[in-house]
């Protein structure tokens, strides 16, 4: 993958996995521990963590009205389902990312 072999010749670390869990204080972030998808655990010490949950619509206050939410193959991702009386959802909400 491109990113991957910009991101490594750049000097970063790419893994693949989740992040299990962050270790720290009131201070901040101090350690991650990832669950890599080949298996075992990295630990590495950190003062920043960010994430990308990548393009996907915004679904939340559509269920929190009792929405439910509906998969679309086009975009891997779901969007507002049945909405309530007098909710549209429009745009990238919707999953149109034009």
């Amino acid at each position: 993958d491109q990113f991957r072999a910009v991101a490594e010749a750049s000097g970063f670390r790419v893994f693949n996995g989740v992040v299990s869990d962050a270790s720290g204080g009131v201070s901040g972030i101090s350690r991650i521990s990832i669950a890599q998808a080949s298996g075992g655990t990295a630990e590495i010490a950190a003062d920043t963590l960010a994430m990308s949950g990548g393009w996907n619509p915004s679904v939340g206050l559509s269920s929190h009205q009792r929405g439910r939410p509906t998969w679309r193959d086009d975009i891997a991702a779901f969007v507002p389902g049945d909405c309530p009386p007098g909710m549209t959802v429009s745009g990238a909400a919707n999953g149109d990312f034009s």
